[in-house]
């Protein structure tokens, strides 16, 4: 697939300085320091299995390759927008055997991962 035809409409591509690119739509949702922090903390060893629920545009597995290649990384996203951004930035970066399924944690049951990653967002009600 050529790596033009994985950008659409009203998408662009971020450099993420590391080798690797992200596909990201601006109307969505796109990655914060949040997720840079929680890559940029988490340790993997080589071989570990990293499973980061919730993983949006596929950010925090795709900095955690850059930055771990030896370890194998899983991205799990329910909803298809950005499960889709996700595949394509780990098409476009030739990640596919790697990196990222889509789906519900009931697929896990059997998953195994020595780490767990997830960013949470709160919402405050007054």
């Amino acid at each position: 697939m050529a790596e033009k035809s994985l950008i659409m409409e009203n998408e662009r591509q971020d450099d993420l300085q590391n080798g690797y690119m992200l596909i990201q739509n601006p109307k969505q949702f796109c990655f914060g320091i949040d997720a840079v922090l929680l890559a940029w903390f988490a340790r993997v060893k080589p071989g570990e299995k990293v499973l980061d629920m919730g993983t949006g545009t596929g950010i925090v597995p795709i900095l955690l390759k850059a930055r771990y290649p030896g370890g194998r990384f899983t991205g799990l996203e329910i909803q298809e927008e950005s499960a889709a951004l996700a595949r394509r930035s780990v098409a476009y970066n030739s990640l596919e055997e790697d990196i990222f399924r889509q789906g519900t944690s009931r697929g896990l049951l059997r998953f195994s991962a020595r780490l767990l990653l997830m960013r949470l967002l709160a919402t405050l009600l007054i």
